[in-house]
């Protein structure tokens, strides 16, 4: 080989490789995770090999329930997993169940910062179902690291979702409800947390009993249609709940979890016992939520 093609073919080697730093450069950061799989952010939940993933979306009668939704791109990461499901992937929930979130809202990142997940996302956002889209949110993010939620715009945080002025995204806010009283300065907010075959169903109501414990219970009983034998007793010290049955009986999944759910939920239980006469039917332990 002459030294006029050895020249030649270095100077095609300088320049291809010139071309493919530029190239590699070029390309949009979203090419790369579409290409190798999407890297989480910095102390993002990380869930692998998942098919579902529990998100708050309406009914066809306009409540909010907690559905199991198929993740239709998976990243591997819990946070923006659930928020595509509820926007860009919305079309993939099963029938007639529909997102509360602007579908065109795309998050750009997040930050989980002393137990406040901060989304940061597009002005869609403002344009969605109002206080239905916040109680949709806090019940789809909130969890034992998170105790509430923050929206921003180019770094403004959000105040107004539509016509509802948002004053703390917290599940303390309250979900689907339900009014038994008027006098609303003289009630009591009380949520309980139905769990169905195929959804969770939390409702809170605004009622005038004082014995929250009891009214817990008999709500929970008399949605799985529990009314015989159904006579029970409580303890309730400090964190730690007994519930007696005083006959024997059979107490279903559902309800079981209704009622872990709902306990936990009013009175942030570190332990809960279900009993009746024979055996223990349940116990549960749960982690404490800081907010």
């Amino acid at each position: 080989m002459n030294k006029t093609i050895k020249k030649k073919l270095k100077v095609l080697i300088v320049v291809g490789i010139i071309i493919l730093v530029g190239i590699v450069v070029a390309i949009p950061k979203s090419t790369y995770e579409k290409w190798f799989g999407n890297n989480p952010q910095e102390d993002s939940p990380i869930v692998e090999n998942r098919k579902t993933a529990l998100v708050y979306v309406k009914n066809s009668a306009g409540l909010l329930v907690g559905l199991e939704a198929p993740i239709t791109e998976e990243v591997n990461d819990d946070i923006r997993e659930k928020w595509d499901i509820m926007t860009k992937h919305a079309s993939s929930l099963p029938n007639g169940y529909t997102t509360t979130i602007n579908v065109n809202t795309i998050l750009n990142e997040y930050v989980i910062n002393e137990g406040i997940l901060e989304l940061y996302v597009t002005s869609d956002i403002t344009s969605s179902d109002g206080r239905k889209t916040a109680e949709a949110i806090a019940w789809t993010y909130i969890n034992d690291e998170i105790s509430e939620v923050k929206l921003f715009v180019d770094d403004i945080e959000v105040k107004k979702i539509n016509d509802y002025t948002i004053t703390k995204i917290t599940k303390k806010m309250g979900i689907n409800l339900e009014y038994e009283t008027s006098y609303l300065f003289e009630s009591t907010s009380t949520t309980v947390v139905y769990y169905e075959t195929e959804y969770m169903l939390p409702v809170t109501y605004f009622h005038t009993e004082t014995d929250v414990c009891s009214y817990i219970l008999e709500k929970t009983l008399v949605q799985a249609n529990i009314t015989e034998n159904s006579s029970f007793e409580y303890d309730l010290q400090e964190d730690v709940m007994v519930i007696n049955f005083v006959d024997n009986i059979e107490l279903n999944e559902n309800v079981l979890m209704s009622l872990t759910e709902s306990f936990d939920l009013n009175f942030n239980l570190s332990k809960l016992s279900i009993n009746n006469v024979e055996k223990t039917l349940y116990e549960a332990v749960f982690n404490e939520i800081e907010e």
